[in-house]
């Protein structure tokens, strides 16, 4: 069907490691600048180095999909987390003044609570003795 094949080839481009050439050296290497030479040997021995680690393209494929997973990752994370991290600071900001009022409102009850407790007391008449 086509939509699998649409599916399946967009899932196929996660690994595809290719076989490497053999790093040559550029035939024109004693002609170039002494930067550019530089440069040159520089990329060789790097070629030469992933050649002798992995012919066939499996570490520069893991390192391929190693920074793509990075990518996907951490853009999000990037974007993201500090959203959720001032969402949270005012959640905890909101709540410890809901519960500053919630105190003083239980403090204030517990005060006329208390001060009509001995305003009863207090002017409660006594039989004389």
């Amino acid at each position: 069907m086509p939509g699998e094949l649409a599916v399946t080839s967009r899932y196929q481009l996660g690994w595809s490691p290719r076989y490497l050439q053999r790093p040559q050296v550029d035939p024109a290497l004693t002609e170039l600048h002494p930067v550019v030479r530089v440069a040159e040997v520089l990329r060789y021995s790097l070629t030469k180095f992933e050649y002798w680690l992995s012919p066939g393209g499996y570490v520069r494929e893991v390192a391929r999909l190693s920074i793509l997973l990075a990518v996907i990752l951490g853009f999000p994370v990037l974007l993201v987390l500090p959203l959720v991290t001032l969402l949270l600071v005012q959640v905890a900001g909101w709540t410890d003044l809901i519960l500053k009022v919630l105190l003083n409102a239980a403090a204030i009850i517990a005060a006329i609570v208390v001060g009509t407790a001995l305003l009863k007391e207090f002017t409660k008449k006594r039989p004389p003795r």
